[in-house]
């Protein structure tokens, strides 16, 4: 039994974890920052609460698929070390109109963004 837990997590600190961040949270009404850093409470976003809940099961490797606002989360992500934190990419689709989630994955595996070399977990 020891011997199989240790192999699952192993297993989950080898895993990336996709969150798909680039929402622009419409239904929420006119607000001038993406959704991903909306506060659920003061100075906690659904971000941080996020990559907190992973890093708790103890995933250490995170790929952010962003849209709408990106330099918000980006700068967002730089000011509390994330990157210093976890093993964390960064994939902004740079073309100008917005086709959805299926095609910002895409294009973060065609830039390599997503491995595809190990498991991946994708939240939304």
């Amino acid at each position: 039994m020891v011997e199989i837990l240790e192999n699952l997590k192993k297993e989950i600190e080898r895993t990336q974890v996709v969150i798909l961040a680039g929402g622009s949270a419409k239904r929420m009404g006119k607000i001038d920052k993406p959704k991903a850093l909306l506060e659920l409470k003061e100075g906690w976003t659904l971000l941080d609460n996020e990559l907190d809940f992973f890093a708790k099961c103890g995933f250490k490797n995170f790929v952010l698929v962003l849209g709408h606002m990106h330099e918000q989360i980006e700068e967002y992500v730089d000011k509390m070390g994330y990157k210093k934190r976890f093993n964390m990419e960064i994939s902004v689709d740079s073309t100008t109109e917005n086709w959805g989630k299926g095609k910002a994955l895409k294009y973060a595996l065609e830039q390599n963004k997503i491995k595809k070399e190990i498991y991946s977990f994708i939240s939304r």
